[in-house]
């Protein structure tokens, strides 16, 4: 649902071999072969311009510079594993060129090994410490580095905070009792009687209840285990057997199947990276039949995307409005109704959306 670091451009330098010390024993029958793979390249024959150096290379396997440029082409085509070996490869017939070791970088970045990519580009660096090519990506994957770690760091804090948490309200009481009031006025709108309701993020159980006397069923998913047993308490308190709360990891590549006639997801996608906010919202929407009943409420920004940390570590993910709604419309819902909740804060608002799962 956001934007990730973006890694850094890896295209073929044309750069001659004599730029690098101590050239490959085969790079001289190189040359002349250069151009026409480049022109296979250029012409929109990328895997014609890999044959070409796959002929080339089982005649001169020592070309330094030919599993330079494979490399290349093989990174362009998305084939780490293959990229990953043609420039080892240049780097070993080669060691002195600060450009084959700044190439591997960039493959080993797209491969994920970020201390690996680190390594070679300050091996690049070492060999040729004035190229501006090196120096910007050095400082683009440091960068990287640096959110990588921090956004590990967040994950860490908000599922620590969520897993123990006792009390999800984190605005005023004034603005919960008019959530609350809101959602109870529109929603028999929207849930005919007798539907199968979840409710996911179910805090103490406070949503789920409210709705319980026109479903069949309801059951409450929260990761923490304490709001699982105060929410647990209070159906037993209201005596009500058909509703019954679970706890669930949402960040978790293998969520349950989760089929219903309606589902609450109240002020979660917030709580939830990038990735697990997308992966969430995909598989409600290969979970719930046609026609399901979606309702979200969320804190959003009025303008670009808003990370807050709260005294307590928990980073709140604030997106922009056309973020949210355009990433549940591809995951196949459509807007019924939304819902302001607050006028403007700042650059926050809240709102409450219903949607309806597509036929």
């Amino acid at each position: 649902m956001g934007d990730e670091p973006a890694m850094p451009a890896f295209a073929p330098t044309n750069v001659p071999p004599a730029s690098c010390p101590g050239a490959a024993p085969d790079d001289d029958a190189y040359a002349a072969e250069e151009a026409a793979v480049a022109a296979l390249a250029a012409g929109g024959d990328p895997a014609g311009a890999r044959r070409r150096l796959g002929s080339f290379l089982a005649r001169h396997p020592a070309s330094a510079e030919a599993h330079n440029d494979l490399g290349v082409l093989a990174y362009q085509a998305g084939q780490l594993s293959a990229a990953l070996a043609a420039v080892a490869r240049a780097v070993a017939l080669q060691p002195g060129c600060g450009r084959y070791h700044r190439n591997q970088a960039l493959v080993l970045l797209g491969a994920g090994d970020a201390p690996a990519a680190v390594a070679a580009l300050e091996r690049a660096m070492e060999l040729d410490p004035t190229d501006p090519e090196t120096r910007q990506v050095l400082a683009d994957v440091t960068a990287a580095a640096v959110d990588a770690n921090r956004e590990r760091a967040r994950r860490t804090a908000n599922k620590q905070y969520w897993s123990g948490c006792t009390d999800t309200r984190l605005a005023s009481p004034d603005y919960y009792r008019r959530a609350r009031a809101a959602l109870n006025e529109r929603l028999p709108s929207f849930l005919p009687a007798g539907a199968r309701l979840i409710d996911i993020g179910c805090g103490d159980g406070e949503a789920a209840l409210d709705a319980a006397p026109r479903c069949t069923s309801v059951v409450g998913y929260d990761v923490s285990a304490a709001l699982v047993a105060t929410a647990t308490a209070r159906a037993r308190d209201a005596g009500v057997p058909h509703v019954h709360f679970q706890t669930i990891d949402l960040e978790s590549p293998d969520l349950p199947l989760l089929e219903a006639d309606a589902l609450l997801c109240l002020g979660v996608l917030s709580c939830l990276p990038d990735d697990a906010a997308s992966r969430l919202l995909g598989h409600l929407g290969r979970s719930l039949p046609p026609g399901a009943l979606l309702v979200l409420r969320e804190t959003v920004s009025r303008d670009v995307r808003r990370d807050v940390v709260y005294d307590s570590g928990y980073c709140g993910r604030y997106r922009p409005l056309d973020t949210y709604l355009s990433t549940v419309a591809a995951a196949g819902f459509t807007l019924l109704e939304d819902v302001p909740l607050t006028g403007p804060q700042g650059s926050l608002e809240n709102h409450l959306w219903f949607f309806r799962r597509a036929d």
